[in-house]
């Protein structure tokens, strides 16, 4: 199953918090800021930018309608298209409220 990436996630203490910022405590328990379910971290590597991912054996009752877990299918097909003519096309890394899902921007 696919999920949409997170840039943000409730750390254990309840803070919101970017994945930037949780490089500094990778092993901490993370939760999504929207549902509430168990998310896991995902270090920065030479190329991808730190994120966090639901994890499928702990989503919660709201998780399973999570705009994270399950991204629209315009959405999907959207960012689709978007790779197709910008294979370098990435996600903002920048967290604002936006009920349609992600925004993607070109990275130079």
């Amino acid at each position: 199953m696919m999920y949409a990436k997170s840039f943000m996630a409730l750390d254990g203490n309840d803070r919101l918090t970017r994945a930037r910022t949780a490089q500094t405590a990778p092993y901490d328990r993370y939760r999504c800021h929207l549902c509430g379910s168990a998310m896991t971290f995902h270090p920065e590597y030479h190329t991808e930018r730190p994120w966090f991912e639901h994890l499928q054996n702990a989503l919660t009752a709201r998780g399973r309608h999570c705009l994270y877990v399950k991204p629209e299918r315009v959405e999907m097909r959207r960012i689709k298209m978007v790779r197709r003519h910008m294979p370098d096309a990435r996600p903002l890394d920048r967290w604002f409220e936006k009920p349609t899902g992600s925004v993607w921007v070109v990275t130079t």
